[in-house]
């Protein structure tokens, strides 16, 4: 377990990292900028990253790791199994922590495409087919492939575009969609 310091120090540089990124992109940030930014030495940085890219990377971990423990807490300790519900909790997931995917999706500063979005969302509903049915057939692999590159897409404009529409309205809309399919 890490100590207090070594938790506070790492929270500082994430969020000096973000600070950077909402006005630069992710190339222009370097480790003395942050370093000096954050009021650390940069030795001090490199204790805990190896470069911008490494932060970067840890930190997107992170966030995709709170995902994971979201979506299984909520999904799959739910009595709904279905794509419904699975769309409105990301989507609360999303506005929680709206200031953060801002950065990351809506800047074009940090994740440059939504391929990782994808690929965990595909991976988690296959488990989730798997758990219920025992094995993910090729029509369900097509059909999750099919339902997340759409709502993923949708989320990602949703974001870009500074999230005009209220969470219920994104829903509404995206569960009007999905029951045509």
């Amino acid at each position: 377990m890490e100590d207090r310091r070594k938790i506070r120090t790492k929270r500082v540089i994430k969020e000096t990292f973000l600070d950077l990124l909402k006005e630069k992109e992710i190339n222009k940030i370097s480790v003395a900028e942050l370093a000096d930014r954050a009021d650390i030495g940069r030795g001090t940085f490199y204790l805990h990253y190896k470069d911008i890219y490494d932060l970067y990377e840890q930190f997107e971990n992170e966030i995709f790791d709170q995902l994971e423990v979201f979506y299984d807490n909520k999904i799959l300790n739910s009595s709904f199994s279905n794509v419904e519900k699975f769309v409105e909790l990301i989507i609360e997931y999303i506005f929680a922590n709206k200031e953060i995917f801002q950065i990351l999706i809506g800047s074009n500063k940090g994740i440059q495409n939504t391929n990782k979005f994808k690929e965990f969302f595909k991976k988690k509903e296959w488990e989730l087919s798997k758990s219920i049915n025992g094995e993910v057939s090729e029509y369900q692999k097509v059909e999750s492939a099919f339902t997340v590159a759409g709502v993923v897409s949708v989320l990602e404009e949703w974001v870009i575009e500074g999230m005009i529409i209220s969470p219920d309205e994104l829903e509404k809309y995206l569960k009007k969609i999905l029951l045509k399919f």
